[in-house]
């Protein structure tokens, strides 16, 4: 087995440039607001990048704090998916954030997003759950709300 060693680095004045065009050009349409960005603009939230032992950057993710907690948002380039990369962001964004104080971890996942259904699956092993109408929910609620993609949803998960 192969072990890649990923480093996550966080973006000092994050601009839309050639590189995360390139990333988030291999997910589908609606799964994120970024097809009518323009290169060099600038990027609010706070971004970190991912990359390889040999340089390469293979993912990215950004976020801002909330009255909810840290709402994130992530993506993977095509060749680096399946391979525990995602976790591994998520994971460490959590321990960052728990270090600053904050306790809730948020993902929106839009209800444009073709691969919702993918994505609570894979949330919700990582401990994430759908809050709706101010109630927790059961992942089939989710699944059953995202295939109708009527609201964007919002799952939460308590760090602690």
């Amino acid at each position: 087995m192969i072990v890649i060693i990923y480093r996550i680095m966080e973006e000092n004045n994050p601009i839309w440039d050639k590189v995360k065009e390139k990333i988030f050009n291999q997910v589908d349409l609606g799964t994120f607001d970024f097809e009518n960005i323009t290169l060099n603009a600038p990027l609010g939230d706070h971004w970190w990048k991912t990359i390889n032992e040999n340089g390469e950057t293979c993912g990215f993710a950004w976020g801002d704090y909330t009255s909810n907690g840290f709402e994130i948002s992530l993506v993977v380039g095509e060749e680096y998916r399946r391979d525990g990369l995602g976790s591994q962001i998520i994971e460490e964004l959590e321990h960052i954030v728990k270090c600053q104080g904050v306790y809730n971890m948020v993902a929106i996942i839009q209800s444009t997003n073709p691969n919702a259904v993918k994505m609570i699956d894979w949330l919700y092993s990582k401990g994430y759950k759908l809050i709706f109408t101010n109630t927790l929910k059961t992942k089939e609620f989710a699944t059953n709300l995202a295939k109708r993609q009527m609201v964007d949803l919002e799952l939460v998960k308590e760090l602690s």
